[in-house]
């Protein structure tokens, strides 16, 4: 059987032994269009989920991790104090796990060792992740109840660039977001540059 590599989306860099984005993901104006509440995706149990189905939720937050980014798993004891903060006030949080060489069980493994909520989700085919402009890990995503992207980009401010990284962030983006949207005002800004690991896909 022939067997092929999965191929890089983007030109990579070698850091800290791990393969990391070769620049800022450039950011892009939010989708004028709904993302589709319909769309589905696989989680690591072997159930169909509908990640934004919004369902009784004020907003959804999808955060996009991969296993072996240092970048994304520096940033989850970030993202597990945003899900004790804004959960209880109707923020739902899916943990989207889009690169195709990760397998339900490695998934299934790194999301218990760093305390994720949930059962996480997979993005193999990268469906989510092209319809909402993801291009790096970590990066997350604000959706309103109609499907509007209300926010994207950076988790915070820790990482002005590769190899750039702060001790600690000074700003706290989707926090930030998150804060506005259940204030019943609009994020500002509505994007940010997010720095990471750019995702893999198969050919």
């Amino acid at each position: 059987m022939n067997h092929r590599r999965p191929f890089r989306l983007l030109p990579l860099l070698l850091l800290g032994g791990s393969l990391i984005g070769s620049a800022h993901a450039a950011p892009r104006p939010p989708e004028a269009s709904p993302l589709p509440a319909e769309l589905t995706l696989p989680d690591v149990g072997g159930h169909s989920v509908r990640p934004l189905a919004v369902g009784t939720n004020r907003a959804i937050v999808c955060v996009f991790l991969a296993n072996e980014c240092p970048i994304s798993n520096r940033a989850i004891p970030e993202l597990r104090r945003l899900q004790e903060t804004f959960g209880p006030r109707g923020v739902a949080f899916r943990f989207v796990y889009p690169n195709a060489d990760e397998t339900d069980a490695s998934v299934r493994q790194h999301a218990t060792e760093y305390a994720l909520p949930g059962l996480p989700l997979r993005d193999p085919g990268l469906k989510l992740s092209h319809l909402a402009n993801v291009q790096v890990t970590p990066s997350a995503l604000v959706v309103s109840p109609t499907g509007e992207v209300l926010y994207r980009g950076r988790i915070d401010d820790r990482y002005a660039g590769l190899g750039q990284a702060k001790p600690e962030p000074t700003r706290h983006d989707l926090e930030l977001a998150l804060t506005a949207v259940l204030n019943g005002q609009r994020p500002e800004p509505a994007e940010t540059r997010a720095v990471g690991c750019h995702l893999v896909a198969l050919p």
